[in-house]
């Protein structure tokens, strides 16, 4: 059998992929062309799931077979199958890096640690089987693999960093040793010779041009040790300890898969092959952890839990902030998935894609936007996104943000997934239709009086950054804004929300463009906009409603 893989580009050039050790390096958002010369028909797996062939050919000896592969999201380390009816098969290991132009590792992990900081449950969510999975405080200790694939790299170079440059603590103890003569005795030093005859004789037999310490003459002296026995350095142990203890478990989870023992023998043989890969993972992991916590750094040290002076110490140094935060999330509890009885698809999902994962983030900054933006004269229920609610919506139900006047009985509602139905249909929910086909756009915010819709803006989040992705995500919010109604009301403007924006699609964002059509592109802020201000890359999007409510 014979694989090539080739990269699909939207002109007519196509590249071929290097394959290295039965790996490829592929970037979220290429279309991959797989090819595979058989001499039997063949079924094609990508992490487990089978995909249909785009092609077939018979040919002299056995079949042409082609599968086209779009990559979505950032999903770490897949395996692309191919087994014949013969039984022979072969394996590929497509090594999907994230797009640097939206995200890039360093963003993936920093919206993963924002999202766990607004509620844990949100990072968990439908595998790519579509099975249903959620935190559980008594599953087993195991992290999703994109988890591990994305931070635990990410720690281990941190902890090389730490050793190569501790905090380092100065302590000043007394000890009896030979006195040098260019250290300035102190009185303490001075009153311990004067009470003994011997060191008073020895003092005067120093020699006048000497700066050697006299081995005759030991005295009581204060001395300053550098020591590594930082507060910090003590809590880093404690948590490499934990995080060891927890990832042996993780490796012996994958590796009882990979051996097909226990609920493995469930498994297919995909799932063993990432298994006993990941597995490899962790175990070199847990070694290197185990050979720094013996190394000379953090052998006598005794591990310290968190305190006030540790957390101190970590906030005003970012490499120790940075390994805290990526350690905590290696040690989340793990899933509970629905379907416990199926290994494979526990080991292969949960963790959202990323396009979901950034449609949340989206939703949380728009939140606390309007949160800042409203003030303290608003009074705010946003019990309807509680993460079961987000995790378990099936779409018969609308989830909503709802901020009350205090001073009147206007309201502010910011709707998550609202689902406009169709024209040709006879029942619409809460007055919303679509003039063609039923929609449902990311988020709607709406201005009401009472009853009486005052104004409204449709907001769909994308996880697209080049041009001609942007001009496919504006023309989807030219429908929305064309063709739905709410109450008969046309909305008063449409944005997509971005990770950023290829520099030929930036005139999008421009102000002068946004305020004259009430429609065009924002690019999400990397960090969160602060309280004292509230301003944010958000805030076009609320600026119809803003007006509505103070006219």
């Amino acid at each position: 059998m014979q694989l090539l893989v080739r990269r699909l580009t939207p002109g007519p050039e196509v590249s071929i992929i290097p394959i290295v050790d039965r790996k490829v390096r592929v970037e979220e958002g290429w279309r991959l062309l797989i090819v595979a010369e058989t001499r039997s028909r063949a079924t094609a797996r990508l992490s487990g799931v089978v995909i249909d062939h785009r092609q077939r050919d018979t040919v002299e000896g056995g079949y042409i077979q082609q599968w086209e592969i779009e990559i979505f999201v950032w999903a770490g380390c897949s395996v692309f199958s191919v087994s014949e009816e013969s039984g022979e098969e072969h394996r590929l290991t497509l090594d999907v890096a994230p797009h640097e132009e939206k995200f890039g590792a360093a963003r993936f992990r920093e919206m993963l640690h924002e999202l766990a900081e607004t509620n844990k449950d949100l990072l968990w969510g439908l595998s790519p089987g579509a099975v249903a999975a959620t935190r559980g405080s008594d599953s087993p200790p195991i992290v999703h693999p994109t988890i591990i694939e994305a931070d635990l790299p990410a720690v281990l170079d941190a902890i090389r960093q730490l050793r190569a440059d501790p905090l380092l603590l100065q302590e000043r103890r007394r000890e009896v040793l030979p006195l040098s003569r260019n250290r300035r005795p102190d009185h303490r030093t001075l009153k311990w010779m004067l009470s003994r005859g011997q060191s008073q004789i020895a003092l005067k037999s120093i020699s006048d041009n000497s700066d050697l310490p006299d081995p005759r003459l030991v005295v009581d002296q204060s001395t300053v040790f550098v020591t590594s026995n930082h507060p910090a350095t003590r809590y880093i142990k404690s948590l490499l300890g934990r995080l060891q203890r927890s990832l042996r478990l993780t490796a012996r989870a994958f590796e009882s898969v990979a051996r097909g023992s226990g609920e493995g023998h469930l498994a297919d043989n995909e799932t063993r092959a990432r298994a006993a890969y990941l597995g490899s993972v962790v175990t070199r992991a847990v070694a290197e952890i185990q050979t720094t916590l013996r190394g000379s750094l953090f052998k006598d040290l005794e591990p310290l839990p968190l305190t006030e002076t540790t957390l101190q110490a970590i906030g005003g140094h970012p490499l120790y902030g940075r390994i805290q935060t990526m350690v905590r999330r290696l040690l989340e509890p793990g899933l509970d998935l629905a379907d416990r009885d199926v290994p494979s698809e526990g080991l292969m999902g949960a963790l959202r894609p990323t396009f979901d994962l950034f449609e949340l983030l989206v939703l949380s900054r728009l939140q606390r936007a309007l949160t800042q933006t409203l003030g303290a004269q608003w009074q705010i229920d946003e019990r309807p996104f509680t993460p079961g609610a987000l995790l378990s919506h099936d779409g018969s139900s609308t989830r909503q943000w709802i901020a009350h006047s205090k001073s009147d009985r206007t309201r502010v509602e910011l709707t998550y997934q609202p689902e406009f139905g169709a024209y040709a249909e006879s029942k619409t929910e809460l007055g919303r239709r679509s003039l063609s086909g039923k929609r449902r756009p990311d988020f709607t915010l709406s201005v009401w009086d009472k009853q009486t819709l005052v104004a409204w803006t449709i907001i769909d989040a994308k996880y697209r950054a080049s041009r001609q992705s942007i001009h496919d995500a504006l023309a989807d919010i030219h429908i929305y804004r064309d063709s739905l109604r709410w109450h008969g009301r046309r909305c008063d403007s449409a944005f997509i929300v971005v990770p950023a924006l290829a520099p030929d699609a930036i005139r999008y964002s421009h102000t002068d463009y946004l305020l004259e059509h009430n429609f065009g592109a924002l690019v999400l802020d990397r960090k969160p906009a602060e309280p004292i201000n509230g301003q944010c890359s958000l805030q076009p999007a609320l600026r119809s409603c803003v007006a509505a409510l103070r006219s």
